[in-house]
């Protein structure tokens, strides 16, 4: 065999074998591109859930409970429907009036009138 000849030879099997790890890089990447996705998606309905539960709480603890929370979330509560990120919803039992929210709010419970504050 001619040295040309196994050069040329090994410059294809290099290029064959960077074809296939870019092929398998791409397809990893498109996949982990939407897995990420799926969790932002689930991490918003469980601050959606998170918001809910706490509403729910502080009016069935009664008048005078306060409740202390955090956020990294913009939450939109609007006719008895809360939205995360302008993205995912979620139902709330009963209208308790519309607010935003994000980073660290208290939620009041004053004579069954609930409010939300930031900060």
């Amino acid at each position: 065999m001619k040295r040309g000849q196994a050069a040329i030879e090994i410059l294809v099997s290099v290029g064959v074998v960077f074809l296939v790890f870019l092929s398998f890089l791409l397809f990893f990447g498109e996949k982990n591109s939407e897995l990420v996705k799926k969790m932002k998606g689930m991490d918003e309905r469980n601050e959606c859930f998170r918001m809910s539960s706490m509403l729910t709480e502080i009016s069935s603890v009664g008048d005078g409970a306060i409740i202390i929370s955090r956020t990294n979330h913009n939450i939109s509560v609007s006719e008895g429907f809360i939205l995360v990120n302008g993205n995912i919803g979620c139902i709330l039992p009963g209208d308790i009036g519309e607010f935003n929210v994000t980073g660290d709010f208290r939620i009041l419970n004053n004579n069954s009138v609930l409010s939300v504050e930031n900060g």
